[in-house]
């Protein structure tokens, strides 16, 4: 979902990109993976990397960082939605 924000928004030419998934970081730093949902992550990165300068960023999970807890709350209410779509962890 961020990276299809980030594909829409305006004049800004860096983007930070937070995380809270070490998993995630590692795998798309990974150079030999199998993993589609990690392969398709690492395309729109690059495709989007020619238009705007993109960083990703490791912060700890449920350390109180105010950011990072409201968009975990956030997460959490949307897979309560009724047409969310779920990935396992293992796809990771």
């Amino acid at each position: 979902m961020a990276l299809e924000f980030i594909s829409t928004i305006g004049p800004w030419n860096k983007i930070n990109l937070y995380t809270d998934s070490l998993s995630v970081l590692e795998a798309l730093n990974t150079f030999k993976t199998s993993k589609q949902e990690i392969l398709a992550i690492k395309n729109d990165i690059l495709e989007m990397s020619k238009e705007k300068s993109i960083t990703l960023h490791w912060i700890p999970a449920h350390t109180g960082i105010q950011g990072n807890e409201t968009a975990d709350s956030y997460a959490k209410k949307a897979t309560r939605r009724p047409n969310i779509e779920k990935y396992s962890k293992e796809i990771l």
